[in-house]
Parts: C-alpha cells; structure tokens; sequence
C-alpha cells in the first residue's frame, strides 16, 4: 500500500495533536536551545490559541455547509465563502500557525523540527492528495474554486 494512503487514513487533527506532543516533549528532554524569553513566549500562547479558534470557526463553516470536513470522504460542495476566500487550506494554515505559536511558548530550538515534519506530511499526504480526490468529485466547482484561489495564501 502507498505510504501516503496509509498516513492519510489517520485525520489531519490527530497528527496535529501528535505534533503538539512531539513539540512538548523534545522541548522538555532535548531543547537544544533556549531561545525566547517570558513576555514573547505569552504571545507564542496568544497565537497558539488564535489558531484553535480559527481550525474551530472555519471546521463549522463545513457543518453548516451539510458537507464532510474529513479529508476524502465524498464532498457535497466546495466551500468558498470565509477564509476559503483567500487560502484553499485555512485549516491547515491555523494547524501551522498553532504549532508555531506552541513553539515560541515552549522557547526551544528543537520542537520546530516537527513543525516542518507536520508541513511536508500536510503538503504531501493530505493537500496534494485532496486536489486530485477534490477534482474527481467536484471538477468544475473545484477547477474554478482552484483557479480563483491559491493553496495557502
């Protein structure tokens, strides 16, 4: 079975939280460096939580929309509206925007290398996959959609 298959069969949250708990712990055991002091680790927070609210509000976008917001389960629609206006991917943006927030607070060197890690496992086992999935499903509403908007900003 193709590797990326088998990686995309677990939900983008879920490796959102594994990545959370990467970051924490390479942060505690192997920080490698200590990088940012107290009052812009607060604001590592802030971002963090500006990312939640964010995957929260654009996820019910997609409730509110009757259509799935698991990747590759059969669309009923393109959502367009909100800040699927500006970016394809809003979702994955706050998951990245989370964690980089996540690593300012944690103020180690060594939990970034999962921030990249969690970056290519979106490009390539979820974004990528989902454009062609998108485009079987949904090829004139997404072919417009895609042409409109770009993949992340």
């Amino acid at each position: 079975m193709n590797i990326k298959l088998l990686v995309a069969k677990i939900s983008p949250i879920h490796w959102f939280v594994v990545a959370l708990i990467l970051m924490v712990l390479l942060a505690y055991f192997m920080p490698l460096s200590h990088l940012i002091y107290i009052p812009l680790r607060v604001l590592g927070g802030l971002l963090f939580l500006a990312g939640i609210a964010v995957i929260y509000e654009t996820a019910k976008q997609f409730d509110q929309a009757g259509t799935p917001i698991k990747p590759f389960q059969k669309p009923t629609t393109i959502i367009t509206t909100g800040l699927y206006r500006y970016s394809r991917n809003p979702i994955y943006i706050a998951m990245l925007v989370s964690l980089v927030g996540a690593w300012i607070a944690l103020a180690a060197l060594s939990p970034l290398l999962v921030i990249i890690g969690f970056f290519y496992l979106l490009q390539e086992c979820y974004i990528k996959q989902e454009e062609i999935f998108l485009e079987a499903e949904l090829p004139n509403q997404y072919l417009d959609y895609k042409y409109k908007v770009r993949r992340w900003l």
